[in-house]
């Protein structure tokens, strides 16, 4: 008799289906209900965070790009007039965003997209856990609520941080792994589950840099964990977990293409590279302000800080108490998946802390020298964690470790799924606790109606036109500075309605600022500035009334020097006339200082 060809999804009855719907439901109300009233106005309403809108607006150009035939790189949107080279982060994200997009608007579907996230999370760290544990589904589905709910990840949430909410890149490689090379040595493995390690590898790594990082030293942790099951058989559990490995490392290739590092660094990047942490030996240095690297109390206890502003960043890496001591209590039970559960949280809390260990906002000093970390032997060897330099992120990983441990404790034991969801339901709170007392009172998130909607889409090119060929450019005023670049996020809000090329998301990327303050000034001391300005292809000049004390152009000299105001309201507006675009070439870098010569002593 010929037996049933296996899937890679279990076959299950719709009643059996609800803790799976649960483990997808139950995070996305919550994001829901954290971001109300969010959902019925997504279409004039956004999150005010530190990132969201730029992210959006990122992903509207992305999205326009790609109908267009290709995304260009550089581009005149990014940072007009100078041209900046732009590497879109959030692939599976784009996915709704392309299918929302149509039907409601790009500022509706960049907030679905952001909300896309905590379902697909809570989903897939459900499969995994039926993979890594015994535990019955409504313990995999509290757990995988409280992976999908927690501080960290909820708190990218607050600051609109797209590519790192996507934390459904780790539990989704354990599970394709795994069936392709059950940890149980049980089961039969399914070869063709390698094309599913290959797509969370390819989609996961173009979805978030830092969870691309962290998908190799998984996988190494998976394949340890899988060898030392089976030891009488070591030969062929080292050939079976080498298979999803070795295409895992092929599945980030392009990703490593696309993230390059010399690109990232270049003169024409509009992502400049995050803070790296101190290459040398920084014993009793100050942390960065915030802190590139977790501390151990700010694992135990939550961040200490508060942002300034709702447009701040806010590093979050609280793995939870809640969930740390009911985990901790599993692991006197025996249980299939604790191994690989604790060794993800031994390697997730290693690698937050960074290459030096840090406490107390300073870089620990011992003997007159810093104290290294695993991860620095890690860097010494090549491993690019560098290129990120964001370290507390990889708390993401020792949360996932903790969930393993709690499915795995609670497997089969009596009111298991009551106690899973007790801690769920506590962690989630605490998680929401935690980072609304460093979130400057972000929590629920702050919604606001979009100013001047209306206006905004008056200034949109009129019909099909695409950006490149559009009638000229918004010069936003005042000019940025290096401590203002928060006034990026208002910009690039309005650009997703006025649909132009923009100078509002410049970032103090110096010397291209330079130019274009070269470009305006020479403009105003002109016999003509509006022609002049009309020449280098700007169409409308905007200066937000309650910026207007900050510029170097009150309103006033603006009327005097570019006529009568097309609008006059919360935002002021002039109408130069209709113009083609004039980008500009990069300005030359100064060339590289000469090598020292050491004196003699």
């Amino acid at each position: 008799m010929r037996l049933p060809r296996p899937s890679l999804l279990p076959r299950a009855s719709p009643l059996r289906s609800l803790p799976a719907l649960a483990a997808a439901l139950v995070p996305l109300g919550v994001a829901c209900g954290l971001t109300w009233p969010l959902v019925l106005h997504l279409s004039d309403h956004h999150m005010v965070t530190a990132w969201g809108d730029s992210h959006s607006w990122i992903l509207d150009l992305t999205a326009r790009s790609l109908r267009d035939g290709g995304l260009g790189d550089p581009t005149l949107e990014a940072g007009y007039p100078v041209p900046r080279h732009l590497r879109a982060v959030g692939a599976v994200a784009l996915l709704p965003f392309l299918v929302f997009q149509p039907l409601l608007g790009s500022l509706a579907a960049g907030s679905l997209a952001q909300l896309f996230a905590f379902p697909l999370t809570g989903l897939l760290t459900f499969l995994a856990l039926g993979r890594l544990t015994d535990a019955d589904p409504w313990v995999r589905a509290a757990a995988a609520s409280a992976y999908a709910l927690g501080p960290t990840v909820i708190s990218t949430l607050g600051m609109g941080e797209l590519s790192n909410t996507q934390a459904w890149v780790l539990p989704a490689f354990l599970w394709a792994a795994d069936v392709a090379c059950p940890l149980d040595p049980e089961r039969p493995g399914q070869p063709r589950a390698l094309v599913a390690v290959a797509v969370v590898g390819l989609l996961g790594g173009l979805s978030s840099p830092y969870y691309a990082l962290a998908l190799p030293l998984l996988a190494g942790a998976w394949a340890v964990v899988a060898v030392l099951r089976r030891r009488d058989a070591l030969p062929r559990r080292l050939a079976l977990a080498a298979g999803p490995v070795l295409v895992l490392a092929l599945s980030l290739l392009p990703v490593r293409a696309w993230f390059d590092a010399d690109l990232l660094r270049g003169p024409q990047s509009l992502v400049e590279p995050a803070p790296r942490a101190f290459q040398g030996d920084p014993a009793g240095r100050p942390l960065p302000d915030p802190p590139s690297v977790a501390t151990p109390s700010a694992l135990l206890w939550g961040p200490a800080s508060r942002p300034r502003s709702p447009w701040q960043s806010d590093h979050v890496a609280y793995l939870g108490l809640v969930l740390l001591a009911a985990a901790g209590l599993q692991l006197r039970r025996p249980g299939r998946g604790r191994g690989l559960g604790a060794a993800l949280v031994v390697g997730g809390v290693l690698l937050a802390l960074g290459p030096w260990l840090a406490a107390d906002g300073r870089f620990l000093a011992v003997a007159g020298h810093g104290v290294p970390t695993p991860v620095r032997l890690l860097e010494l060897l090549g491993y690019p964690t560098r290129d990120g330099g964001l370290y507390f992120r990889f708390a993401v990983v020792a949360e996932l470790g903790l969930v393993v441990l709690l499915a795995a404790g609670l497997a089969g034991r009596r009111r298991g799924a009551a106690l899973a969801w007790l801690v769920a339901g506590l962690h989630v709170v605490d998680a929401g606790q935690s980072t609304w007392a460093a979130g400057a009172g972000r929590w629920p998130v702050r919604i606001e109606p979009v100013a001047d909607l209306d206006l905004l889409q008056a200034m949109a090119p009129a019909g099909a036109v695409v950006p490149a060929q559009a009638d000229g450019a918004v010069l936003e005023l005042p000019l940025q500075g290096g401590t203002d670049a928060w006034m990026a996020q208002e910009a690039v809000l309005r650009a997703l309605f006025h649909r132009r090329p923009t100078t509002g998301v410049l970032r103090d990327l110096r010397p291209r600022e330079d130019t274009l303050r070269g470009i305006v000034s020479a403009a105003m001391q002109g016999d003509d500035p509006a022609a002049a300005l009309r020449a280098a292809g700007f169409r409308f000049v905007l200066l937000p009334r309650d910026r207007s004390d900050h510029s170097q152009y009150p309103p006033e000299l603006l009327d005097a020097a570019l006529g009568p105001r097309w609008h006059d309201g919360d935002l002021i507006v002039w109408d130069l006339g209709a113009t083609s675009l004039a980008p500009l070439a990069p300005p030359p870098l100064p060339p590289p200082a000469p090598p020292q010569t050491p004196r003699s002593p």
